[in-house]
């Protein structure tokens, strides 16, 4: 019997931080939605769309991110395709609020939302015949952390039961986050080893949830508040210091919150060469010393330099900034080499 041809195409795009993106294609019509876009990556958006000679007829952010900058105001702004969210989303850039049951049309197929409170009060998943786009209510042996507001675990003890237990084990999950180099994962794969599903008992999932120990970083109101307003756009928590990515032509400016990208300055010396000047100083002084056994006088030169190079070194050094975050993180496993 033949095998009958897969009901999408999937595109995955793969970022160094770990969050990940998907383009996915119906055959068929070309019609194409992605799923869960970073700013920084709207162009290979546009590019992986066009490769495909596919239409994008919807942007879906899973959720309001407070992890990375969502692309979904300039996509739209660039393509006329329509924002897609939960119900409950508080995002201004939004175009249409789903909830569960309702259905995104890909030619004369599509993807079916599931709505999955959680980890925020709009969490969607997708579902199509053996695959689950999840963002980051299930990831590859854990879940998302806890970086917007509105989290809940009880509901999402009971997002679980209701949505992931019941699928087939085949069911092939592509999550918002990569896990130490694996892209994807299944049902079966996380009754086993994700404890997030395995734990059956209502209390303990609870008290895990409120023992969970990842922290959320410090970056997380500010991107969460860019998105609501859509990340194109300034507002208060925005400022344009530092360019994410490279927007598709035409795009206007890609912005990020205040802090994000600075370059290292601010030291009396070129970054990475106060350790140098400490060391060149240090070795000097210690010929100098030595050099008092042979000439006193001529000694005092390289001793006088060598005081200068330590101090200006060290100068330097104290006054460098403190290295800014680049605009997105993860406080998942660490990553190792991606992987598609």
């Amino acid at each position: 019997m033949a095998t009958p041809p897969p009901s999408f195409e999937i595109h995955p795009l793969l970022h160094a931080s770990g969050a990940r993106s998907y383009v996915v294609v119906e055959p068929s019509s070309r019609d194409a939605l992605v799923v869960d876009p970073i700013l920084e990556d709207a162009a290979e958006v546009l590019r992986v769309v066009g490769s495909r000679r596919a239409t994008l007829r919807f942007v879906v952010d899973t959720h309001l991110h407070g992890d990375h900058l969502s692309a979904a105001a300039l996509l739209r702004e660039k393509t006329g395709a329509e924002v897609v969210m939960g119900a409950a989303a508080d995002c201004r850039v939004v175009t249409r609020r789903v909830g569960d049951g309702d259905v995104l049309a890909l030619g004369e197929t599509g993807l079916r939302v599931r709505a999955a409170p959680g980890l925020s009060p709009e969490a969607i998943v997708l579902q199509g015949p053996d695959v689950l786009f999840t963002g980051d209510t299930l990831l590859v042996g854990t879940i998302g952390v806890r970086d917007v507001p509105g989290d809940d675990g009880a509901a999402l003890y009971d997002t679980i039961q209701r949505i992931f237990d019941p699928l087939p084990d085949e069911t092939v999950i592509h999550p918002g986050h990569d896990d130490m180099g694996r892209s994807r994962t299944t049902i079966k794969a996380e009754k086993r080893g994700n404890r997030w599903m395995r734990e059956k008992d209502r209390d303990n999932f609870l008290a895990r949830w409120a023992s969970d120990p990842r922290p959320v970083s410090k970056l997380a109101k500010d991107l969460a508040a860019a998105n609501r307003e859509g990340a194109t756009a300034s507002s208060p928590e925005l400022a344009p210091v530092a360019s994410v990515g490279t927007p598709a032509k035409g795009a206007g400016p890609v912005v990020a919150p205040q802090g994000m990208g600075a370059g290292k300055t601010g030291g009396l010396v070129p970054s990475g060469l106060a350790e140098v000047f400490v060391v060149v100083g240090a070795v000097s002084v210690a010929g100098c010393a030595l050099g008092f056994l042979v000439h006193p006088l001529l000694h005092l030169i390289p001793g006088v330099v060598g005081v200068l190079a330590i101090v200006l070194g060290m100068v330097s050094a104290s006054r460098r900034p403190k290295k800014t975050h680049d605009g997105f993180f993860y406080t998942g496993p660490q990553a190792r080499a991606l992987r598609r």
